[in-house]
């Protein structure tokens, strides 16, 4: 009984992190006219430990990723621009691509549409995706989360925490007799 105590608080306590957060801030679908559109995404290692970095972009547009290093120490965030540039004939074009981010073990993957415009006839700005690796980022969160994510695992830290000290309490009050 105490064990299976034990292991719904710590399933809840695992529950409760988000090793790796994506925050989008491109818009979608992203639009590509005369010259080369370049997105930024920002790299955040949260954790306490150096982690492998990997990013690759899968579409069928002409693309180049900027340099990046290929781990991040801890607490380090880097920008890395991708670049995405127009070719002939894909005027009026739709593709459906992918970024895929992996920092260590944990992977963040991107649905983005691109789409190919033969004028600008917007006013928006390239974007930011915010790429954020670490323990328990329920707060780091808020600000993209929306409220029912938050108010989830604002209740599941709470269970966690009661489970926690029932099982405190009683294995204290065992050693004690």
């Amino acid at each position: 009984m105490r064990i299976t105590a034990v292991l719904i608080a710590l399933a809840l306590l695992v529950s409760g992190v988000s090793a790796m957060e994506l925050k989008t801030y491109v818009g979608n679908p992203v639009y590509v006219f005369d010259g080369p559109k370049e997105i930024t995404i920002v790299v955040e290692n949260r954790s306490s430990v150096s982690k492998e970095l990997q990013i690759n972009f899968a579409t069928s547009a002409d693309y180049d990723i900027g340099p990046y290093p290929n781990e991040l120490r801890p607490h380090e965030s880097r920008k890395v621009s991708i670049t995405i540039y127009p070719e002939e004939g894909f005027e009026g074009s739709i593709f459906e691509s992918k970024l895929i981010i992996k920092l260590g073990n944990e992977t963040q993957v991107k649905n983005m549409i691109i789409e190919f415009k033969e004028t600008d006839n917007s006013d928006k700005d390239a974007g930011e995706i915010a790429l954020a690796s670490g323990f328990f980022t329920l707060f780091g969160t808020a600000g993209n989360a929306g409220l029912s994510e938050i108010v989830f695992n604002v209740v599941l830290v709470v269970i966690a925490a009661i489970l926690l000290i029932a099982f405190i309490s009683r294995y204290t009050r065992r050693i004690t007799r």
